[in-house]
């Protein structure tokens, strides 16, 4: 371009539009604004093609430029975390089960009674008449 040599142009400063690219970006970044603030959990996806609906032209390269700039994205969901609870050892949990179990459920060999009706034979073997337990007891 022989014009531009006269001028004392480049051509790329000839090509260049003088425009601020905020003021050029203005009914986009208005726009976008518009879509977040009526719809806040849109994705820039769901904007863009939305925009498209509303009869506007632009290309999405530069609508998602625009969009990054401004940053209108919430954060993503989470999921719900359960409450953590305060864990107990297995081993004392399953022995205090094991002794409650063990003191409460009716035996068949005892004729459906609870051991804990002759726990005290067991535990002292003088009160018994057994003579397995009154041998225990000696040794």
């Amino acid at each position: 371009m022989q014009a531009c040599d006269l001028v004392g142009l480049s051509r790329p400063a000839y090509y260049r539009s003088t425009l601020d690219p905020i003021d050029r970006d203005a009914p986009i970044i208005d726009a976008l604004l518009a879509l977040v603030a009526e719809k806040t959990r849109w994705g820039f996806w769901k904007c863009w093609h939305r925009l498209r609906a509303m009869k506007h032209a632009w290309n999405h390269k530069r609508v998602y430029r625009v969009y990054c700039t401004l940053r209108p994205n919430q954060a993503r969901r989470t999921t719900k975390r359960a409450l953590t609870r305060v864990s107990v050892p297995l081993n004392a949990a399953s022995e205090a089960w094991r002794v409650m179990y063990n003191t409460e459920r009716p035996h068949q060999s005892l004729g459906d009674a609870p051991p804990s009706t002759y726990l005290p034979r067991i535990t002292n073997p003088s009160l018994s008449n057994c003579k397995l337990c009154a041998r225990r007891g000696s040794l």
